[in-house]
């Protein structure tokens, strides 16, 4: 069993472990569920963890049982596995990804020697655009937005450039738009320094507005009405 935890907001160390309502009801939670019986505790957005949780997984990682608010031990599966995913390395809060919290060191290390960077997929991306365009579209879509990503990260821009923008651009393109109204789109929210430093000259607003003007000509009538004179 693969149980997905979404740790953004306040999360308290009941919902881990289970309120002690009374302690011949206590709640026995679906973490606790896959802690005992086995499974994958995936532990997304891992660094907007609060700290009350936070602490409360320290032990649950830590030790072979956890205690239990009413005085029950809930003893470790061995094949029980934690995999926490952040957009940090949980050192606090940068220029993007300004949400994040600084976690505490004992909770870090609990994954000492296990931590890994994934970057981008080139081919589950193209996998993903392949849903809606054929392979010269892909091709297309993908050399030009993934450029544009490697030149945003070779000059440090602070941005991002997802599969979500692959995802987004490829449907806009099987939609019509061009690759440079694309572009144009992505850019729109960078500063003119951001834009600059990938080699961007335009101004994406006015590439934007000429498409809008370029369909709303396409969708007027052409001509006027002709009949005997």
């Amino acid at each position: 069993e693969t149980l997905p935890s979404d740790f953004t907001g306040p999360m308290v160390p009941n919902l881990l472990a289970g309120p002690d309502d009374a302690p011949e009801r206590h709640r026995w939670t679906s973490v606790l569920d896959v802690y005992v019986n086995g499974g994958i505790l995936i532990l997304d957005e891992f660094d907007a963890l609060m700290s009350g949780a936070l602490l409360a997984m320290n032990a649950m990682l830590a030790n072979r049982r956890v205690l239990l608010q009413n005085g029950d031990y809930a003893n470790r599966h061995p094949d029980f596995v934690c995999i926490a995913i952040g957009n940090t390395f949980g050192t606090g809060a940068d220029d993007v990804y300004s949400g994040r919290n600084t976690l505490d060191g004992a909770s870090l290390n609990r994954f000492a020697g296990r931590v890994f960077c994934v970057n981008y997929d080139a081919n589950v991306e193209r996998g993903l655009m392949s849903g809606v365009l054929d392979a010269a579209g892909v091709s297309a879509v993908f050399d030009r937005v993934n450029s544009l990503r490697e030149r945003m990260v070779a000059n440090k821009v602070r941005q991002i450039i997802s599969t979500r923008h692959m995802q987004q651009a490829s449907i806009d393109f099987a939609n019509g738009d061009s690759l440079d109204l694309i572009e144009a789109v992505i850019l729109s929210s960078w500063s003119p320094d951001e834009r600059r430093s990938v080699g961007y000259t335009n101004d994406p607003s006015e590439v934007i507005a000429n498409a809008v003007r370029s369909e709303a000509d396409n969708r007027s009538p052409v001509g006027s009405p002709t009949g005997a004179v």
